[in-house]
């Protein structure tokens, strides 16, 4: 099941990957998804990871609030090894260059699919479009494939598996599931397992 084709040309994971995770709608799991790819590359390869927040909901002030992280800085922050990053208030000066700069792996949470992070989620070289096999929800996962077909993997986190295979017959494209993690700071073997199948994660070392 591995996605690398849908890699941007020119990239090479000797030195870098940036992955881009843009969902479908609100609640799709697009953080939970980041996180989940974060920790393992962090804390399972052992590689310098950042994930950069490019949207609206400030998940990440929240995390770093909870988790008493708060300091002069708040746009920028270390938890269990991963460095958080509220991107959207970093965006186009020189702290975010060099952050992107001295990770090996680094991972834009893009919110739902459109606005200003649709141009960061473009230029990723592994694009993830995560979408919700909800029926009410559905709509939405069919016009971000119709709007992206060929150009990102497709994964889908909630919803009926029924839904999400005949989601995959009508548009044509493969939609992924994305395992179930209680708590994405502490995935399970399954899970990194997962991850380096269908990411690659062995071609960074």
């Amino acid at each position: 099941m591995r996605f690398l084709g849908f890699r941007r040309k020119g990239s090479d994971y000797r030195n870098s990957v940036k992955i881009g995770v843009a969902g479908a709608c609100n609640g799709a799991g697009t953080t939970h998804l980041c996180i989940m790819l974060a920790n393992y590359y962090a804390n399972v390869m052992g590689l310098e990871t950042v994930v950069m927040e490019y949207n609206d909901h400030r998940d990440f002030l929240k995390i770093c609030m909870e988790t008493g992280k708060i300091r002069e800085d708040y746009r920028k922050f270390v938890y269990r090894n991963i460095t958080f990053v509220t991107g959207k208030d970093m965006k186009n000066t020189q702290k975010e260059t060099e952050i992107m700069d001295r990770a090996r792996v680094v991972i834009l949470d893009c919110g739902c699919m459109g606005g200003e992070s649709e141009g960061l989620f473009s230029q990723s070289d592994i694009r993830v479009g995560v979408l919700s096999g909800s029926l009410y929800r559905i709509a939405c996962a069919r016009r971000i494939i119709e709007k992206t077909k060929g150009h990102c993997m497709y994964m889908a986190a909630f919803g009926s598996s029924k839904v999400v295979q005949e989601l995959s017959r009508e548009t044509g494209v493969r939609v992924g599931r994305i395992p179930y993690e209680d708590d994405p700071f502490c995935i399970t073997p399954g899970t990194a397992a997962w991850i380096d199948e269908v990411f690659g994660g062995k071609k960074l070392h």
